[in-house]
């Protein structure tokens, strides 16, 4: 039997053969059979772009997108250099589209009808050591900041790594090689030429880069009472140990303000960003009034900010300090707003609204609150208990994160079994992760629509155009309804906002990804919305001895 086994299969490999010697001789361009949809040629719909995915011994030549005839203007394109992979983005989308696709030897046509649903596209990761001294499933604290044109973007690591990177495709474009200290903020000034580094230290310091050559222009040592520039790295020790939590762009991106805070106060620093020139800091300096700063935010034009801050003269409650540009360019002076009498500390969620007219607060009590400013002073518009706490078993909603458009405030918040007594601990039960929208234009609480998450959320975030809303979720370890246990999920999930006036309570998120670890707080969109990163802590292993110490920043669209 296998002489004629033998017999017939030689025959057979040497057509096979054959037929492959005539495919791979034909001359780069020379017309094949068209590919069959999804055969070696795969088109995936993004949120506003296509992810051209192809086969690099046989590269992308060239991609046209039409709508019932008419080629689509593309709003930027990046094709791998071995020709495997494309991404085009567009400004508008419209359904059907027909995609023509030329590789070097074969065409391949296909049409996306209106029906079709985006998906992710993973654009690129990046891979950060994890410092020993984090847990080997931690998702340690990353600083992320995209450039004003959204092209690169800059990450501080745990360990110490401080790295510029394209937002999509291409080699790393700069390694500034800091000491391993911890990098808690990021900044781009001016037109991004310039990257402002807010380092850790005793005392903490800031430091501008030249973006492109990685040279270092000025350093700023930030010390207790005294603010003095130096062009050397490593200055003296403080005794007063501070710590630099924060780091935001400022207004036209020529300032930043820097949050430095100690056990005993906390500051804000506004800095300008080309040379390093300290411009301005509060509190004052007042022997027995120490503030601490809880939560701090600013409008995406970043015109305006807001900080909670506690007070030493205000044991029980916090202030509302918020400052803005007028029409001239020039800062107005602060308005302050006292909130005493409460215990809530809004270190749960804290947002101010595009337009900088409108504040919520999600405290840890499980309360939201939204404030408005009216002729110059802010006053309480309405407040909100999340959860039902009502009835034989209470449960008790705690805010997450909250994000606020033009119009609405977004709250991730976890549902869970209310404590026995107040201020006690959750009871044990169900725990339950679930996203809502609320107006912040009418005096009561308007919920506009809620969409429960699949786990218990991690992080939301906005776009500066308040159309794409990201929410990052957990699933804890179980069991399933057959008493089989269950391991850990994680993911991500993109909500469309345009959507909102479809007449839906409840609309459904425009794609989820699954992720392979778990996601942490940080994370950003680009200026434009196109690109988001997220940071990925390591995949959870079986082998407790050999744990993952990598983690990762995600880019996506």
């Amino acid at each position: 039997m296998r002489p004629r086994l033998v017999l017939i299969l030689v025959p057979v490999l040497l057509a096979a053969g054959a037929l492959w010697w005539l495919r791979a001789s034909r001359a780069p361009g020379d017309p094949l059979e068209d590919l069959e949809p999804g055969a070696e040629v795969t088109v995936v719909l993004g949120r506003a772009g296509l992810a051209v995915d192809g086969d690099a011994a046989d590269a992308l030549a060239g991609i046209r997108v039409t709508h019932e005839g008419a080629e689509l203007a593309l709003e930027g394109s990046w094709v791998w250099p071995d020709g495997s992979r494309a991404v085009l983005f567009f400004d508008v989308a419209p359904r059907p589209l027909e995609v023509a696709i030329q590789t070097a030897h074969r065409s391949h046509a296909e049409r996306i009808e209106a029906g079709r649903e985006p998906l992710p596209l993973l654009l690129r990761t990046v891979d950060l050591r994890l410092p020993e001294t984090f847990a080997p499933d931690a998702v340690p604290p990353t600083a992320l900041a995209f450039s004003p044109d959204g092209k690169r973007i800059a990450i501080a690591s745990a360990g110490g790594e401080v790295i510029l990177e394209p937002s999509i495709g291409g080699a790393r474009a700069l390694d500034l090689g800091l000491e391993p200290r911890r990098a808690p903020g990021l900044a781009f000034a001016g037109d991004g030429g310039i990257l402002v580094v807010g380092i850790d230290g005793m005392p903490p310091r800031l430091e501008g880069y030249e973006a492109a050559s990685g040279v270092k222009l000025w350093a700023a040592v930030l010390e207790d009472s005294l603010w003095s520039l130096q062009a050397e790295a490593a200055p003296p020790g403080d005794p007063v140990t501070r710590s630099l939590r924060r780091l935001l762009p400022l207004h036209e991106k020529d300032e930043v303000l820097a949050v430095l805070e100690s056990p005993a106060s906390g500051k804000l620093l506004r800095v300008q960003a080309l040379r390093g020139n300290p411009l301005w800091h509060h509190p004052p300096d007042r022997p027995g009034d120490a503030r601490w700063i809880y939560a701090l935010d600013s409008s995406p034009g970043a015109a305006a900010f807001v900080a909670a801050m506690g007070r030493a003269k205000l044991p029980v409650g916090f202030e509302l300090f918020f400052q803005r540009k007028d029409g001239g360019g020039s800062w107005e002076n602060a308005e302050f707003m006292t909130l005493s009498g409460t215990d809530s500390i809004p270190e749960h969620g804290f947002a101010m609204s595009a337009d900088g007219a409108s504040i919520t607060i999600g405290t840890r009590e499980g309360e939201l609150r939204c404030f408005r400013r009216d002729g110059g002073s802010w006053k309480g518009l309405w407040r909100e208990r999340l959860g039902a706490w009502e009835g034989p078993s209470p449960r008790q909603g705690a805010a997450v994160a909250v994000r606020c458009g033009a119009r609405s405030a977004y709250v991730a918040w976890e549902d869970r079994p209310a404590p026995a007594e107040a201020g006690g601990q959750p009871a044990p039960g169900p725990r339950t992760g679930l996203l809502s929208a609320y107006g912040t234009l009418d005096p009561a609480p308007d919920l506009k629509w809620a969409r429960a998450l699949p786990g218990l959320p991690r992080g939301l975030w906005l776009d500066p155009a308040g159309r794409w809303l990201a929410a990052a979720w957990m699933r804890p370890a179980g069991m399933d309804d057959f008493g089989r246990a269950t391991p850990p999920a994680f993911g991500l999930s993109m909500f469309d906002l345009e959507r909102e006036g479809e007449g839906e309570k409840e609309f459904k998120p425009l794609w989820t990804l699954a992720t392979r670890g778990p996601l942490g707080a940080e994370g950003a969109f680009s200026p434009d919305g196109r690109y988001l990163a997220v940071v990925e802590g390591p995949a959870p292993t079986d082998d407790p001895e050999q744990p993952e110490r990598v983690y990762r920043v995600l880019i996506l669209h």
